[in-house]
């Protein structure tokens, strides 16, 4: 495809130009460029609607028992926070029901400690 326009971009500019085949390849170039942005589109509708989880908790995979999870440890109560400094629900981050409820409540008290925000501004 791209062979086929240069070579058509060289022969409009040394002057030997054969104005029906031109044409001809201009219409299959369009042609094949409209199919494509037509299957991007629809891979891109089809990427947003998928949410993408983990099959396992990770909190579990990491080999962290239930009562580990500790306020102060902010690295690891960060990756569970969305930028705006929302905890990330199940359903997105692929928690467990028992280290959700336990990374609530760090979250919790590691905010009222000021160790995290309670709202990201994004100054």
């Amino acid at each position: 495809m791209v062979k086929r326009v240069k070579n058509m971009i060289a022969s409009v500019e040394e002057g030997r130009v054969d104005t029906k085949a031109l044409l001809k390849d201009v219409d299959e170039v369009n042609a094949v460029s409209s199919i494509n942005e037509e299957a991007v589109q629809e891979s891109v509708k089809d990427y947003k609607n998928k949410i993408i989880v983990p099959d396992k908790c990770p909190i579990c995979e990491m080999k962290i028992k239930f009562g580990q999870i500790k306020y102060y440890d902010v690295a690891l109560l960060k990756k569970f926070m969305s930028v705006r400094a929302k905890i990330i629900p199940r359903s997105k981050s692929g928690v467990c029901c028992k280290h959700q409820k336990e990374l609530k409540i760090a979250i919790k008290r590691a905010r009222h400690l000021a160790l995290l925000p309670f709202v990201d501004i994004g100054i």
